[in-house]
């Protein structure tokens, strides 16, 4: 009778038999893969709902504050995965220690139960039984089995470093299709496990599918493409990337630095060309436009209240009309114009035009307003012209 429950059964759920070493690995991984399709809607409503950075150190607020639904759909879907840890666990335990024994495999299963509900825990008492959890499957993958380690050596069962690696591309080269769904699972949580099924089942495919009589034969075919597909996979791959991100970035860089160069011409000059600041084209711009204003206050005559305010308010004015029928005359973007003065602007220091070019620190620009005997704001051509090259 005990002979009976000591059978090999490698199906994904039940509590009788035995299972052996790489037929459970599958088993975990398939687990594993549904385990983190199921987390897919928690998951993204932690990254929606996350406030503070100690949000993720609160994993039981984080579980109770989210919606009914969600954490039924959370609840019950870690029972369906335990179970089917829970089940494989058994049947390996069956096989390290050759017999069947309930109360022993419960004992050991409680790590997994806990484990799998370290969500509602505080997240230190989480970590601990986690990592249990993570040393417990250590140990029933590395231990062999008293029943399975008497059976023929099988090579099918070996695992495929050139499938791992290579994937689909190791699927072309030896007639196994299935890897190709790597394609459209490279950018999803399952793609690791993906890597993992494939390693597992790797010589089990490429036996079947290239129809190999010699055993030695395709063990070297499969050693030799491992060492392809690793040297791809570790080294080439990596560089090939690193290569594309960097000449990427460094287009970003350079297409961005050259629109900022576009709008701010004067921030691709060097420092020694800054120190003459004033004889450069863009000053001689923003000098031309404070001397335009001075132009159109005269063209307005006395239309203007001669205070700072009355000339500001004048300024604007006419900058909406300019701007209204198109002409060329604008504020520069980065630049700040303020008017000041003490009351009226009768007299030479009551009132001047001062721009924040904006380009270094402290670069400000002064131009005093004068008032003639007719009461017109003017400038003198000797505060502009040192700024204008002749």
């Amino acid at each position: 009778m005990e002979e009976n429950k000591l059978q090999i059964n490698e199906k994904l759920f039940s509590f009788e038999g035995i299972i052996g070493r790489h037929a459970y690995f599958l088993n975990i991984v398939i687990i594993c893969a549904l385990s983190a399709l199921i987390m897919i809607p928690y998951t993204g409503y932690i990254y929606a709902h996350l406030g503070t950075f100690t949000d993720l150190f609160e994993p039981q607020k984080m579980f109770l504050n989210s919606p009914l639904l969600l954490k039924l759909w959370v609840f019950f879907g870690t029972i369906g995965i335990c179970s089917l840890s829970v089940s494989n666990i058994f049947r390996r335990l069956n096989d390290i220690f050759g017999d069947s024994k309930t109360g022993r495999n419960v004992a050991f299963c409680t790590i997994n139960v806990l484990a799998s509900f370290s969500f509602l825990m505080p997240l230190f008492i989480g970590i601990i039984f986690s990592s249990l959890y993570f040393v417990l499957n250590i140990v029933l993958l590395f231990t062999r089995g008293k029943i399975t380690q008497t059976l023929p050596y099988d090579y099918k069962k070996e695992f495929n470093w050139g499938a791992f690696f290579g994937t689909w591309i190791w699927g072309l080269f030896n007639k196994s299709y299935i890897p190709l769904w790597m394609l459209l699972l490279w950018i999803t949580p399952l793609s690791f496990y993906f890597q993992l099924y494939c390693g597992l089942k790797g010589n089990e495919w490429a036996f079947k599918n290239k129809q190999c009589t010699d055993v030695k034969e395709f063990n070297k075919s499969q050693e030799n493409q491992t060492l392809i597909f690793t040297i791809l996979a570790l080294v080439i791959l990596p560089v090939l990337y690193f290569v594309i991100i960097s000449v990427s970035l460094f287009i970003l860089a350079y297409s961005a630095f050259r629109a900022d160069i576009s709008m701010h011409p004067e921030q691709g000059q060097s420092e020694h060309s800054y120190k003459d600041i004033r004889k450069t084209t863009w000053l001689k711009k923003e000098v031309s436009t404070i001397r335009q204003v001075t132009q159109i206050m005269e063209a307005l005559e006395d239309k203007c209240e001669l205070s700072s305010e009355g000339l500001a308010q004048c300024f604007e004015n006419r900058m909406a009309s300019q701007g209204r029928t198109g002409n060329i005359l604008k504020l520069p973007d980065n630049a700040i114009f303020t008017f000041e003065g003490n009351g009226i602007c009768k007299k030479e220091g009551d009132c001047k035009i001062s721009i924040d070019l904006g380009y270094q620190p402290n670069e400000v620009v002064d131009i005093p307003l004068y008032v003639n005997d007719k009461g017109i704001l003017y400038v003198k051509q000797s505060d502009t012209g040192k700024y204008i090259s002749k």
